[in-house]
């Protein structure tokens, strides 16, 4: 099945707002409307990092129709609010790549112990790579999933006593059991 074109909003065709503005309530404003933008493209295009470097530019932060681009300071901004707001966690400490929660991770960890206990896996123990590559996960939120973003929505369910993480004798050898 195609997915569906994503549709820009009005704001994205016109030039000032890819330039942070001076007055601060318009800035507020003008941060809001991208914020809201950027969780909504992430999902629909199931986008999980985004990078706050001009090199790394994707449609969503550039406009080829009106010559129009974020600067680098302002995606930091942005993510910077997204991180605050609980929609984003920086990867690195030099905040070039953000993981994107367009869900936040309370949301993450549920949608997680749901979908795990309607295919069968409560008390049984499971890899993350089966999580994020398996064939229970084709077509849901979980396929494809950076392993940062699957290990923290699971420290949510281990802190809830909902999982379990079992370490093997490797870095990537973890499994997971799931608790009704």
């Amino acid at each position: 099945m195609a997915r569906q074109q994503f549709e820009f909003p009005f704001f994205w065709s016109f030039p000032p707002y890819f330039t942070l503005q001076p007055v601060e309530e318009t800035r507020r404003k003008q941060v809001a409307l991208w914020c809201e933008l950027i969780l909504r493209w992430c999902k629909h295009h199931q986008v999980y990092k985004l990078s706050s470097l001009v090199a790394e530019d994707t449609a969503l932060f550039a406009n080829q129709q009106i010559n129009r681009s974020l600067n680098g300071e302002t995606r930091t901004l942005l993510l910077q609010v997204l991180v605050k707001n609980g929609n984003g966690m920086w990867l690195s400490k030099s905040q070039s790549q953000c993981l994107i929660l367009w869900k936040k991770l309370p949301e993450w960890a549920a949608a997680l112990h749901e979908w795990a206990l309607s295919i069968g896996m409560q008390d049984a123990v499971t890899s993350i790579e089966e999580i994020m590559d398996g064939e229970d996960s084709v077509g849901t939120d979980f396929a494809r999933m950076p392993k940062e973003l699957l290990m923290e929505a699971v420290k949510i369910l281990e802190q809830q006593r909902k999982a379990k993480l079992f370490k093997g004798t490797s870095a990537d050898d973890i499994g997971i059991k799931f608790f009704a």
